[in-house]
């Protein structure tokens, strides 16, 4: 058998409308990740397993049917963990940076949140000390807006200057970065190549023969009856090992979502991963 790597089929493809990195999994409580435990516990238990995909005793077993089933068996556990997690997803609030309000408003916008709480709990008057209070503080939190807005500008050019004259360099080039945010517009023509498509091609082409001006080999495997099995403890030993806070793979899988997860996993990416070795089905978590 020939194992060619740009012919093995994308076994696993994301219809989830769920974005991973909104789960902050540093900031759960235990209550969280109880419920996640019990969560996918309750959601893997019901993940069909093809029984004659797994009790198939053929190391060269190439039935396209065990492969199928192989990755919709993923493809169920990796939907089972993502259900499991969206209840911990929090999204996350990404305020716009306002130059000069530390200095020129955050003190009279706190001022102004304490002298309407204080007015509602009088009752909400229409007049008196408590009610012109509450207006005296609206009204400096509202010019202290109107004035940042209006030397918005200046204000900027000014946190810029500070920060590079106090070598704060991280915080400069962070702020230079926000000042900057806008994405690069795609260039037209690429070596009198023009078009989304043709552009697209043209660089796999490139990168084709780049990658491909030394001549290599497929590599062969002929016969794998004589590699060892993996065990079911081997899989939940290396999930205990997983490193945490690390980018996730195709799958969108992070580690946490296998670690915090119940002990069912373990057996299931087992029976998920004991065919795929001899079916040249290499799966990403």
């Amino acid at each position: 058998m020939v194992i060619r790597f740009d012919n093995i089929p994308d076994t696993v493809k994301c219809t989830n409308n769920f974005n991973p990195d909104l789960v902050d999994w540093s900031s759960l409580s235990e209550e969280d990740i109880a419920s996640y435990f019990t969560y996918t516990d309750v959601l893997l238990s019901n993940v069909y397993l093809p029984k004659e995909t797994i009790i198939c005793k053929n190391s060269n077993c190439t039935d396209i049917k065990h492969k199928i089933d192989v990755s919709v068996m993923y493809n169920h556990i990796v939907t089972a963990l993502f259900e499991a997690s969206k209840p911990l997803c929090k999204p996350r609030k990404k305020g716009k940076a306002r130059p000069g309000w530390n200095t020129y408003v955050a003190e009279f916008y706190a001022e102004a949140c304490e002298a309407t709480k204080s007015w509602a709990m009088a009752g909400k008057p229409r007049q008196g000390p408590i009610f012109e209070y509450k207006k005296h503080t609206n009204a400096k939190y509202k010019y202290a807006i109107r004035y940042i807005n209006k030397n918005e500008q200046t204000l900027r050019a000014d946190s810029m200057a500070k920060k590079l004259l106090c070598k704060n360099s991280k915080a400069f080039w962070k702020e230079v970065k926000f000042v900057n945010n806008c994405k690069p517009s795609l260039p037209c023509t690429i070596d009198g190549v023009s078009g989304a498509n043709a552009i697209a091609a043209l660089w796999q082409q490139h990168y084709n023969k780049l990658f491909n001006c030394v001549p290599t080999e497929f590599y062969k495997v002929d016969n794998v009856e004589g590699v060892s099995t993996i065990k079911t403890h081997e899989v939940y030993q290396v999930i205990q090992n997983l490193s945490v806070n690390k980018s996730t793979g195709m799958d969108s899988i992070s580690a946490e979502h296998v670690k915090l997860a119940s002990p069912r996993l373990a057996p299931l990416l087992h029976f998920a991963l004991l065919p795929s070795w001899s079916m040249a089905i290499f799966q990403t978590l």
